[in-house]
């Protein structure tokens, strides 16, 4: 019975070692980028937990980032799949 229990802890143990050499994938990722030759440059970033969009707007000296809003007034979220996360 001891050896089994061995094996099952070293694997346990393995398999947290190999969890915590995992890169975990980005939580934000820009879904879209536009410059504007005056402006300055507008991106909308996802987020991949909760599926919202930010508008994130870096103009010359100064940015700022909101959630991107629908007609309604509410949040754009956008659904997450595995591809959303790579």
């Amino acid at each position: 019975m001891g050896f089994l229990r061995e094996k099952k802890t070293n694997e346990t143990n393995e398999k947290k070692e190999k969890k915590k050499t995992e890169k975990p994938a980005p939580r934000f990722k820009t879904a879209y980028t536009q410059t504007f030759d005056t402006f300055g440059e507008c991106k909308i970033i996802l987020d991949t937990v909760t599926g919202v969009n930010y508008l994130f707007v870096d103009s010359t000296g100064s940015a700022g980032i909101t959630p991107l809003l629908d007609q309604n007034g509410k949040p754009v979220v956008s659904i997450i799949t595995a591809d959303s996360k790579e």
